[in-house]
């Protein structure tokens, strides 16, 4: 049995999933030292949509920087920066490019759901 120590130090199951009151998902900076740059804090999020975030917006040929850290591996938290050209969308580049991300990403998922469902009932109706 666990010592009641490190029972009281574990996070709860949900912890890392649900947002806390006053908590928000999104918090966004635009950074005035750097043109065309925000930084994002997402809460709840970990490597997996920092590393889809980044490489999505990679894609974007107005985009000429993108990144995420995760600050600490026990907090469930990203922080995404995206840097566009000076021509991409004049000062709401990042904004843009993120958002166009973003839905990228959704309809990919989207996809990605379909063909499960569809290869799904495929091998129902063999059986």
């Amino acid at each position: 049995m666990a010592s009641r120590s490190s029972m009281l130090n574990r996070p709860g199951p949900l912890e890392h999933i649900e947002l806390g009151p006053g908590e928000r998902k999104i918090v966004l900076d635009v950074d005035h030292r750097v043109n065309n740059c925000i930084s994002m804090c997402i809460n709840k999020e970990d490597h997996t949509l920092g590393g889809l975030m980044r490489n999505q917006l990679l894609r974007d040929p107005g985009v000429c920087f993108a990144g995420y850290r995760n600050p600490h591996p026990l907090e469930p938290r990203i922080e995404v920066r995206c840097q566009t050209n000076e021509t991409a969308q004049g000062n709401d580049g990042p904004i843009i490019a993120v958002h166009n991300a973003l839905i990228t990403l959704r309809e990919e998922a989207s996809n990605v759901m379909d063909q499960v469902v569809a290869q799904e009932a495929k091998w129902a109706h063999q059986a």
